[in-house]
């Protein structure tokens, strides 16, 4: 395997050839660096550039390994941060024995969650994880249908449903019938990248692949989409509960 070197510290990655013109590097979400280049460049060429680039690629790297390290599963208990459209809230626990189990309120910086206090012990932490998701979809499937809706209008453009669903490989899809399926972490980002996400999908309705053209569509509602795809690259691990 091909590999560069910063300070010491060795940097693999996977060679592609493809008949194209530039050399690109892929730094995939789990840290798995991929570098494609044209058939006619030799490897001590392509290596030589990609070793020009080696202090990015690390420090890329870097930024990976400790978000992947803040990304394990939040506890939803009081005290604990929690993601919600960009912001961190804090979250408090109250009890309420008028509801029936959950209910959940934002003020100002905190996510109050709501729990009917005769709810057995055993069964309050799942329920509170599943009753917290369930929330988190629900808002998920009122802003992405709401602002789907309206930048569909704006690109002129039609579709024939939205699904929230759970995915652990994309953020969302569109099916070549116009179906778009978003996964509701999602709602966790800043209202920038949740509209990245979705011009990117309804791009797709016209161009079903990921040429200049589709890139052209994106660019064209969201001439700074590049910055919000950086961002989702970046922190898109952290978007867990």
């Amino acid at each position: 395997m091909p590999f560069v070197i910063v300070e010491n510290e060795v940097i693999d990655y996977f060679l592609v050839k493809k008949d194209k013109k530039n050399i690109g590097i892929i730094i995939k979400p789990d840290g798995t660096v991929v570098v494609t280049a044209p058939r006619y460049l030799s490897e001590k060429q392509i290596n030589d550039v990609v070793q020009k680039k080696a202090v990015i690629i690390r420090n890329r790297l870097y930024q990976i390994k400790e978000n992947l390290e803040k990304s394990v599963k939040k506890k939803i208990e009081d005290g604990e941060s929690i993601l919600f459209m960009g912001k961190t809230y804090r979250i408090r626990i109250k009890e309420d024995e008028f509801i029936p189990s959950l209910r959940i309120n934002l003020i100002e910086d905190f996510m109050d969650i709501f729990l009917n206090p005769n709810i057995p012990l055993e069964l309050k932490s799942s329920l509170k994880r599943e009753k917290t998701i369930d929330w988190y979809k629900q808002q998920a499937k009122n802003t992405l249908t709401e602002r789907t809706s309206s930048y569909a209008r704006l690109m002129k453009l039609s579709f024939s449903s939205i699904r929230i669903k759970e995915q652990n490989s994309r953020w969302a899809s569109c099916s070549n019938i116009g179906n778009l399926n978003y996964n509701w972490k999602i709602i966790m980002a800043p209202v920038p990248v949740i509209d990245y996400i979705i011009v990117h999908e309804l791009s797709h309705l016209v161009e079903m692949n990921h040429s200049s053209n589709f890139w052209n569509i994106v660019s064209s509602v969201l001439p700074d989409y590049k910055e919000r795809k950086d961002w989702l690259k970046t922190f898109g691990p952290v978007l867990e509960i």
